[in-house]
């Protein structure tokens, strides 16, 4: 089990040889982990969205997130893991994270498709890694692991920014409200699934907060609240000893039965379905 502060860094084949090649089963961590594919083919599945695992492709996965890599022969590329308390260490705080917005609690974006150019920087920036992360007795070595990996977060950053909106000001408007948004579902998600109640925390008409949700997110503010409960739902289902109708308290649902119709509405399965196909 990792320490509080920790960093590690391993080839993707080391990753599957050690596991003989067996196909590893869904699971959490408590930590960020960064899979930098260079040459790989197969699947990754990632809070319950499954990607194709191609060359050139870096995933970033939030701790508690639910993660699978199901590979068909063996991959090239780099495994990245470090906790929260290293982040806090090398005054990476908690902004930065937020602000380049690749690691994501729920709702997992696609991979990151790299250019030939760009891949070859982030190899170069994870060769370095490997070797700092190796010695042993080397000074500094926690601060220069740090100023790396942010060097690594900052170009994977760059490499996905859109074009400068003309109505740059807005935007950022707009952006500072979704994360103020994002954040108070994450505080009361357990108690309150009503647009009503996050827009009026942040003095806003709920209309206002689903134009502001839809045009930055794709979907309304109601969506991205239920998104959040069937992602949790997931995770609690699969990794926890909970049962359906405990899940459905935990989640603030007033009677199991709405539960149980909110989690077939989305998913085409009961929860007991659920729970046996992916132990399955």
């Amino acid at each position: 089990m990792p320490s509080n502060t920790f960093f590690e860094i391993e080839k993707m084949q080391a990753v599957y040889q050690r596991r003989l090649g067996k196909e590893e089963r869904a699971h959490v961590h408590t930590y960020y982990t960064i899979i930098f594919v260079i040459e790989g083919a197969g699947t990754h599945l990632l809070d319950f969205k499954r990607y194709a695992l191609l060359d050139r492709q870096v995933y970033f996965i939030a701790p508690n997130q639910t993660h699978q890599i199901q590979e068909k022969g063996v991959p090239v590329g780099w495994a990245i893991k470090f906790s929260e308390d290293f982040l806090i260490e090398n005054q990476i705080d908690s902004a930065f994270i937020s602000d380049i917005n690749l690691f994501r609690e729920f709702n997992a974006s696609p991979p990151i498709s790299l250019s030939e150019e760009v891949s070859g920087s982030l190899n170069s920036l994870a060769n370095q890694l490997s070797v700092m992360a190796s010695k042993p007795k080397m000074k500094f070595k926690t601060q220069t692991l740090g100023a790396l990996l942010k060097l690594f977060l900052i170009e994977c950053y760059n490499a996905c920014v859109l074009p400068v909106d003309p109505d740059f000001g807005q935007t950022s408007t707009r952006m500072e409200l979704l994360k103020q948004f994002k954040g108070l579902i994450l505080e009361n998600y357990q108690k309150e699934h009503k647009v009503m109640y996050y827009a009026g925390q942040l003095a806003i008409t709920p209309d206002h907060l689903n134009k502001t949700v839809k045009s930055l997110l794709g979907i309304t503010a109601k969506d991205y609240i239920q998104s959040i409960l069937l992602v949790m739902a997931k995770r609690q289902l699969l990794h926890t000893r909970m049962n359906a109708k405990e899940v459905s308290y935990t989640l603030g649902f007033a009677e199991p039965s709405h539960f149980a119709h909110f989690f077939k509405k989305h998913t085409s399965l009961s929860p007991a379905e659920f729970t046996k196909t992916y132990n399955a």
